[in-house]
């Protein structure tokens, strides 16, 4: 179960935890009534850092990085930087609730 809370715009504090499969019957199931498929895709950017590659069916793939600070001097990889189109970051229009709210 990933939990996430609004810090600011583009920050976000980000828990994950275990949950037995009785838990997710009992406490989640009922309230993910909205469901969305992708294909993840993980590439190393560094020791500690690593991209997060999300192809949806619906021809969307959005990469992500959770980068240590908003100041961290992130360059942009080849094999994205090569299909990027837009920052995606500030819209929570592409967020997997709202993508799945929204189909």
């Amino acid at each position: 179960l990933t939990k996430k809370k609004f810090i600011s715009p583009g920050v976000y504090e980000e828990t994950e935890g275990l949950i037995t499969a009785v838990e997710y019957d009992t406490h989640i199931k009922d309230s993910a009534y909205k469901k969305i498929t992708k294909k993840r895709y993980i590439y190393k950017h560094s020791d500690d850092l690593k991209w997060e590659v999300d192809v949806y069916p619906f021809k969307l793939i959005i990469a992500e990085i959770e980068i240590p600070t908003t100041d961290y001097p992130l360059i942009l990889p080849d094999f994205i930087n090569q299909v990027k189109i837009m920052e995606v970051t500030p819209f929570s229009e592409f967020t997997n609730k709202n993508l799945a709210e929204n189909l």
